[in-house]
C-alpha cells in the first residue's frame, strides 16, 4: 500500500484492511489519520509486528484487530504510542511467547484475545510487574500453556472473564488468583488437571461461571467452594472422580450443575466417611 494512500481521509474513524493478503505495512500509512478510533488488519499475512508499526498513529486508536496472521513475532515497545487502547485481538497467529511488557504503556485495555497461538508459558517472574488494572477479558484458549506464573494475573484487578480452555496445564500455583478477586467467569476445561489447592478459589467471592469440564480430577475436598459464594453454574464433566464431600456442593446455591460422563464415584454423607455409590 502506499503511504500516503489515506492522507486525504484525515476524518476517517474506521479502517478495515482484512482479507487482503498484506505481508508489510508502512508506518506513514496512518500518519494523518489523527481520528481513527479502529483500525482492523485482521486475516492478512503479516508475520511480524516491527517497533515502527504504530509509531505514527494517533493516541485516539482504541481498537486493534491482529487475529488470524502469520504472526510470531512482535518487537519491543510496539504498542507503547497506543495509550488509548482498549482492545487487542491477537488471536489464530503463530506467537511461542508472549511477553506481558509489550503492554506496559496500555493502561486502558479492557479486552485481550490470544487464543490460537502456540503459548507455553504466561506471566513472567521478573520486575517490575505491568499493571493491567483495566484488564476486563483475558483468553487464552486453545494454546499449548504448560505454566502459569504465580502472579501472572496478580495485577488485573478488574479481570472479569478468564479463560485457559484447551491447554496443556497439569497444575495452578495456589494464589494465582489471589489477585483478581472480581472474576465473574473461569473456564479451566481440556487441561491436564489432577489436583487443585484447596485455596485455589478462597479469594473468588465473585466467581459466577466455573468450568473443570474434561481434566483429570478426581476428587473435590471439604471447605473447597467454600467462599465462593456467588457461584451459579459449575461443570465438572468429563472427569475422574472418585470421591466427593456431598456437603462441598450443598454449600452453594447453584442454579445449573453439569456432572456427566464420570465414572462411579463415592459421596462421602457423613464425618465418618460412609459413602454411597451414584451414578448421574
Amino acid at each position: 500500500l502506499a503511504k500516503d494512500l489515506f492522507d486525504y481521509l484525515i476524518d476517517l474513524e474506521l479502517l478495515n484492511l482484512n482479507d487482503n493478503k498484506l505481508k508489510n505495512l508502512n508506518s506513514d500509512l496512518y500518519r494523518k489519520l489523527k481520528r481513527l478510533n479502529s483500525l482492523d488488519l485482521s486475516q492478512n499475512r503479516l508475520d511480524a509486528i516491527n517497533a515502527s508499526l504504530f509509531e505514527e498513529s494517533d493516541s485516539t486508536l482504541n481498537e486493534l484487530f491482529l487475529q488470524s496472521n502469520a504472526i510470531r513475532y512482535i518487537a519491543p515497545a510496539s504498542f507503547d504510542k497506543l495509550k488509548n487502547l482498549t482492545v487487542l485481538y491477537l488471536s489464530s497467529n503463530y506467537l511461542e511467547y508472549f511477553n506481558v511488557s509489550l503492554l506496559s504503556e496500555l493502561k486502558n485495555l479492557n479486552e485481550l484475545r490470544l487464543s490460537n497461538n502456540s503459548l507455553e508459558v504466561f506471566g513472567s517472574n521478573s520486575s517490575p510487574k505491568i499493571d493491567l488494572r483495566n484488564l476486563q477479558l483475558l483468553d487464552l484458549t486453545l494454546n499449548r500453556i504448560v505454566k502459569i506464573y504465580d502472579d501472572a494475573f496478580s495485577r488485573m484487578s478488574k479481570l472479569k472473564l478468564l479463560s485457559l480452555r484447551l491447554n496443556f496445564l497439569s497444575r495452578l500455583p495456589p494464589k494465582v488468583f489471589d489477585g483478581v478477586r472480581n472474576l465473574e467467569q473461569l473456564d479451566l476445561s481440556v487441561n491436564r488437571l489432577s489436583n487443585l489447592s484447596p485455596t485455589l478459589f478462597f479469594n473468588l467471592n465473585r466467581l459466577r461461571v466455573l468450568n473443570l469440564d474434561a481434566n483429570q480430577l478426581t476428587e473435590i475436598l471439604p471447605h473447597f467452594f467454600e467462599r465462593t459464594t456467588s457461584l451459579k453454574q459449575l461443570a465438572m464433566n468429563f472427569n475422574s472422580f472418585k470421591l466427593i464431600d456431598l456437603n462441598t456442593i450443598n454449600s452453594l446455591c447453584l442454579d445449573e450443575l453439569f456432572f456427566t460422563d464420570n465414572p462411579d464415584f463415592m459421596v462421602k454423607i457423613d464425618d465418618k466417611s460412609s459413602c454411597i455409590v451414584l451414578t448421574w
